[in-house]
Parts: structure tokens; C-alpha cells; sequence
């Protein structure tokens, strides 16, 4: 039995909770080809999942396809923009995507991570510090600013600052276990180099 557009839509949105790519693409397709018009919203969700199965052109073509989305939340659309270009090796792009992002949105954590993990993976680690550094001061999952802090920290060796910022993610957050093994793997490192 054919299924209606609401339940191809309610259909993507729990894949898409469980990390299920394919059928998130298959079943906005199906709804799509229902005749209705998909919103922004289901649009992006479409061109994310296109992206984490590698499906880079097509996700570019769903993006290029969105006309409408509210103002406050265009952020969105650039951090979607700059993970595919990412994905597609395009490093320059991204940070430009999340560029925008952050000075659409600079009250949110989100575009900053999304920037600082792009100029890390250019090996702009000092760079990636700065931005994080400026993300503190916005809202949201500031936990994952300072994980992300950490890490920039140790790869650089500053063992101290990543040690400090891994304890402020578990400030912020006490059950995060991430943060937890992060700072147990920089206290043993920073033990070792004690006794040598």
C-alpha cells in the first residue's frame, strides 16, 4: 500500500533521528514525487543525508533549490552549504559557508565549531583556538566548544589549556563522556611527561 506524504515525511524525520541516510533520501523523494512541495526545512534535511552518503552534486542541486527559509535561521543554510563543501574537499568554500554562518548567527555556538573544525582540518590550529575563543562568548552548547578547545589545544601540545578546557566542558556538562576520556588521555599524557 502506497504511503500518504505525511507519513513519508514522518517516515524521513525518525530515520533521520536514527542516522539512516538512505531511507531519509528515499522516503523525501517518494513524498517529493507526491507532488507536494517539500519546505526548506525537509529540503535541507534531504540535502544533509545526499551529503553523509556522498552524494555531493545532488546535495549542491537540493541546496541551490531553497528559496525560503526564515531569516533568523538562514545560518542554517550556510552551515549545510559549508559541510558540503567540505565533504567535497572544497576547505576554502566551508570556511567562507561558515564564515557567513557565524556573522548570520554569532549569538550561537554552532557556526563556530563548524568554523574552527574547518581551519583545523587546514591545520590552522591557532587560528581554530581564536575562533573558539570568540564562541565562548556565545549562546548553546558551549560544552562543545570547550571539547573542541581541548583537542585544538592538544594537538598543538598545550597540554595545560587543553586539560583546563576539557574541565570546563564537564563544568558545563558533568556527563559528558567525551570530555571525560578526552581529559583522563591528556592526564596521563601530562603524567608521562611529568616523570620524564
Amino acid at each position: 500500500m502506497a504511503r500518504t506524504f505525511d507519513e513519508l515525511i514522518e517516515l524521513a524525520m525518525k530515520a533521520d533521528n536514527d542516522r539512516r541516510p538512505v531511507t531519509v533520501i528515499e522516503a523525501l523523494k517518494a513524498a517529493s514525487a507526491l507532488g507536494e512541495v517539500l519546505s526548506s526545512r525537509y529540503e535541507l534535511m534531504l540535502a544533509d543525508n545526499l551529503r553523509a552518503v556522498g552524494r555531493i552534486a545532488e546535495a549542491r542541486r537540493v541546496m541551490s533549490e531553497i528559496k525560503e527559509f526564515p531569516k533568523n535561521k538562514a545560518y542554517i543554510v550556510n552551515i549545510q552549504r559549508g559541510k558540503i563543501e567540505e565533504d567535497s574537499g572544497d576547505l576554502q568554500a566551508a570556511i567562507y559557508r561558515y564564515e557567513t554562518a557565524v556573522e548570520q548567527n554569532p549569538g550561537s555556538t554552532v557556526p563556530y565549531v563548524y568554523l574552527a573544525c574547518a581551519y583545523s582540518a587546514m591545520r590552522q590550529y591557532e587560528k581554530a583556538i581564536e575562533v573558539l575563543k570568540a564562541g565562548l562568548a556565545a549562546e548553546g552548547d558551549r560544552d562543545e566548544v570547550f571539547l573542541n578547545l581541548g583537542y585544538k589545544y592538544g594537538t598543538i601540545g598545550r597540554y595545560q589549556e587543553a586539560q583546563e578546557a576539557f574541565q570546563n566542558a564537564l563544568r558545563e556538562f558533568p556527563d559528558y563522556e567525551e570530555a571525560a576520556v578526552a581529559l583522563r588521555d591528556i592526564n596521563s599524557a601530562l603524567e608521562i611527561l611529568q616523570d620524564t
